[in-house]
């Protein structure tokens, strides 16, 4: 289901593979935001270089229901980590649903 949500969005994440951490530890990173659902997994630790944010979004693939019902959730997390993400490279700080505002204002010109 996340292929085609985010083919959806015209990403092709059809041949991508998960990757362990500890093969990024050498390179240069500036920032690493990590975005598994802490409440309900262990987050990997990254001991590389660079700013880590993490920043929580419930794992889809937990989604009960038809599949346009877990559709929908797959859609909803996609969208959520984009805007999320986006927010927090514009302002310098996590956005928290119910917490701070999200403003399409504060997003970048495409």
């Amino acid at each position: 289901m996340a292929v085609k949500a985010m083919s959806e969005v015209g990403i092709d994440i059809s041949k991508k593979k998960a990757k362990r951490v500890d093969k990024y530890k050498e390179k240069k990173f500036d920032l690493v935001i990590t975005v598994c659902d802490q409440a309900d997994e262990e987050c990997p630790v990254w001991l590389g270089s660079g700013k880590v944010v993490h920043i929580s979004f419930p794992d889809p693939a937990r989604a009960v229901g038809t599949e346009e019902e877990q559709m929908a959730v797959f859609r909803a997390v996609r969208d959520d980590i984009g805007r999320r993400a986006l927010y927090y490279l514009t302002n310098g700080r996590v956005l928290i649903p119910g917490v701070n505002k999200y403003s399409p204002e504060n997003e970048p010109a495409a």
